[in-house]
């Protein structure tokens, strides 16, 4: 990535001189933003080291059993899910992690990564929520909740493509220590002397000898499962991790700005903003709605929603049909300017890629779903 980052940075030179695109303007435009991204990433990584090293993530994963276990996924998938309720970036870096150590499939990310959909769109619903109302009143609550039904459908079509991809995943028993430890093996060990010890009636010495085998290695896990122990093991997998994390996700995201700014995605909004024909079943007036979607972030399209509805001739059922479309219309640029280089903070570029587009595509395709379902309905 280092020779792609050398060549944007060529590029942004080029096409941005002093005169034109200041210092100052290039920090707050790029500098800012970047830095605010790099740290959310940081942050998601390092609660998801401190999960790990402290061994939470199984009690996590209870939250979000019943689940998980439908869709023949394994606890990593379960804790994931649950954290993704407080924050979808750490668990993201918890998928990463478990990937990465080789406990999960790649097919099992991809499902994993699928499964998040309705906690990742929950965590920002009350911020969409209290953005739309004061701007379109009631219709707010329409989409929102058409936009929840679509996250909901997308968990709930990962269950049943979990169910028919992946195996169930057996049932351990419950022991002292997570099942991904060392340990777990050891306790099964002693299990294994106790069962001997009382079905062949042996020497009283085995059982002495698997009880003190048993406290050595209760002593050796409390030793190890110490908060302090497990701080420090964190911080030192942070520290391997930060430089990939920053390494990836920079060069991503400067050349992301920098395609913006030479003007291949505005090309492409004009080019998709100049074929709209297809969409004759909405009405002239909310055609600026969509536009300004795929223009700018959500804010402008509310603006102009907004009007569109205090002006008379258009029903809150177009306003809510207008949004819908230019949601699904935005997705490719969403998927390159704001979630692929986040996800390449945490994944090697091509799986990140697949990830986003799979992610993204069934993001689309649900989004339709209800776009048409409304449509027929209203």
């Amino acid at each position: 990535m280092l020779p792609v980052f050398s060549e944007v940075c060529k590029i942004i030179s080029f096409h941005f001189s002093p005169d034109v695109f200041s210092a100052v303007e290039l920090w707050h435009s790029l500098g800012v933003p970047l830095l605010r991204l790099l740290t959310g990433l940081a942050a998601g990584l390092l609660v998801a080291n401190l999960l790990e090293a402290l061994h939470w993530t199984r009690h996590i994963a209870r939250l979000a059993a019943p689940l998980s276990r439908a869709a023949h996924l394994r606890e990593t998938a379960g804790a994931a899910f649950a954290l993704a309720f407080v924050s979808p970036v750490a668990a993201n870096g918890l998928l990463s992690e478990k990937y990465n150590a080789g406990l999960i499939s790649g097919r099992e990310l991809m499902l994993a990564n699928l499964f998040n959909s309705l906690p990742a769109y929950l965590v920002h619903t009350p911020t969409i929520f209290l953005l739309i109302w004061p701007v379109l009143g009631p219709p707010a609550a329409l989409y929102v909740g058409l936009t929840l039904l679509a996250a909901a459908g997308r968990t709930c079509f990962t269950v049943l493509l979990g169910r028919l991809l992946l195996q169930p995943v057996p049932v351990r028993p419950q022991t002292a220590f997570p099942a991904d430890t060392p340990f777990a093996s050891v306790q099964r060990d002693i299990e294994n002397v106790k069962l001997l010890c009382r079905d062949f009636a042996a020497s009283p010495c085995l059982k002495i000898v698997a009880g003190r085998i048993r406290s050595i290695v209760k002593r050796q896990s409390q030793a190890c499962f110490a908060p302090g122990d497990a701080l420090r093991r964190a911080c030192r997998r942070f520290a391997q991790r930060l430089p990939k994390l920053f390494g990836f996700t920079a060069p991503a995201y400067v050349l992301m700005y920098a395609l913006q700014h030479c003007g291949v995605f505005h090309s492409a909004e004009l080019w998709i903003t100049d074929n709209m024909a297809w969409l004759s079943f909405l009405k002239p007036q909310v055609m600026g709605i969509i536009a300004l979607h795929l223009a700018a972030e959500l804010g402008a399209a509310l603006g102009a929603a907004g009007s569109a509805l205090q002006a008379g001739g258009v029903y809150p059922r177009d306003i809510v049909l207008a949004l819908m479309v230019g949601n699904i219309l935005s997705t490719p640029m969403r998927a390159l300017c704001h979630q692929l280089p986040s996800y390449t903070g945490f994944f090697r570029p091509g799986l990140a890629l697949r990830l986003v587009l799979a992610n993204q595509g069934l993001r689309a395709v649900s989004m339709t779903l209800m776009t048409v379902l409304y449509y027929c309905c209203s």
